[in-house]
């Protein structure tokens, strides 16, 4: 099973890296404006995100869109586990270890699991039933859980869907995923 997930991510990831710079640009635009208006209408407060690297959907445009909403970005902790730490604008970011921006960790920042309402996640590759494959460290399905009641939205380009992924024990599925063309919505179990 890992041998395929990790050719699915492979071949997702050379397709991304392929998409000229000004197209996942425009693409990022259509995201972000999906994103912002999903947001808006479901009145979330407080939004982790993420800075995107290697083509990926770039969503900081809602620091600017949305500057009364508050933002929080990742730094990873020795643990593995991501923490969000809140952040004013893009300005407050630097390059982390692995070159990423990350915020500063300091303490009066941290973001309480309790008070993220909505959690915006890179994605490499998706399924229409909202099963996600990242990079595959593993940072998100490790944090995801302590989160229970943000909202998991993973953000994509509709180019990275695939027929199907089988998601293994540990991942967390998405509650939606948004590309530059569709919302995709996790079709919830009844209780």
């Amino acid at each position: 099973m890992a041998g395929a997930i990790d050719r699915l991510r492979q071949r997702a990831l050379e397709a991304r890296n392929a998409l000229p710079a000004n197209d996942c640009q425009r693409r990022s635009a259509l995201v972000t404006e999906t994103l912002n208006s999903i947001l808006e209408r479901e009145k979330h407060a407080v939004v982790a995100l993420y800075c995107a690297v290697h083509n990926e959907v770039d969503v900081t445009a809602l620091l600017t869109l949305s500057p009364n909403r508050h933002y929080g970005f990742p730094v990873i902790g020795s643990d593995k586990h991501l923490q969000f730490y809140r952040v004013r604008s893009t300005n407050d970011l630097q390059p982390d270890r692995f070159r990423i921006p990350a915020p500063r960790p300091a303490p009066e920042n941290v973001l309480s699991p309790t008070n993220v309402a909505a959690i915006v996640v890179p994605v490499v590759a998706f399924d229409a039933a909202c099963h996600r494959i990242g990079m595959g460290g593993g940072y998100y399905d490790r944090t995801l859980p302590e989160f229970d009641n943000a909202k998991i939205i993973g953000v994509a380009y509709e180019t990275q869907r695939c027929d199907s992924i089988e998601p293994q024990p540990w991942d967390v599925a998405m509650h939606r995923i948004v590309t530059d063309q569709n919302v995709y919505e996790r079709a919830l179990s009844p209780s």
